[in-house]
């Protein structure tokens, strides 16, 4: 998040090298995953502003932009919490933790069940129509009281592009074993 957020700001080198720290450290297993999230948020960003990123410290392996027509990644601001992303792509078919892949092309990442996420939902080859999306609050683990969680979905089409656009949804849950529809995505790229 801090890196999106000094991406917002400018300074460029900065959230790529702090991008380049989280996919390319080894974390517990409670964060397993992050390293590819952060992976595809890095090359995104070398795309978008390549003249302003030294990229010799990275290894060259894996800077390959990883673009797509359709990115939804969704966070949420209370650990030890398990909520899941639902997509339900044009064809009706919804993609989720236990069904990852579509035959759309659509692809869920690993199911984060602490902490504060993301869980992202891309298709490299989006097919045209409406991408709905859902949130299901699992549950909590918190030793303490807290209160209201918040989530956000960003939205995002041409991921990774010159000509990427994105929206950001941010709703509060009330409580465990809530689902929440968030909103849809409309695709119409070709």
């Amino acid at each position: 998040d801090l890196a999106l957020v000094l991406e917002k700001s400018g300074a460029y080198q900065e959230a790529a090298d702090k991008l380049w720290h989280v996919a390319s450290k080894k974390w517990d297993s409670r964060l397993e995953g992050i390293q590819l999230i952060a992976l595809t948020e890095l090359n995104a960003l070398i795309v978008k502003h390549r003249s302003n990123i030294n990229t010799e410290t990275f290894s060259k392996e894996v800077i390959y932009n990883l673009d797509a027509d359709v990115r939804i990644l969704l966070t949420w601001d209370a650990d030890n919490t398990d909520i899941d992303l639902w997509v339900t792509d044009p064809l009706g078919v919804k993609c989720d933790y236990s069904h990852n892949r579509t035959k759309t092309g659509g692809r869920m990442s690993r199911d984060f069940t602490q902490g504060y996420g993301p869980e992202v939902f891309m298709v490299k080859n989006a097919i045209n129509g409406d991408y709905t999306i859902a949130a299901n609050y699992y549950g909590n683990s918190q030793q303490k009281l807290a209160g209201e969680t918040t989530i956000q979905a960003t939205l995002v089409t041409n991921w990774g592009r010159e000509n990427e656009e994105r929206q950001a949804i941010t709703l509060r849950l009330k409580g465990n074993k809530e689902v929440i529809k968030i909103g849809k995505l409309s695709f119409s790229g070709k």
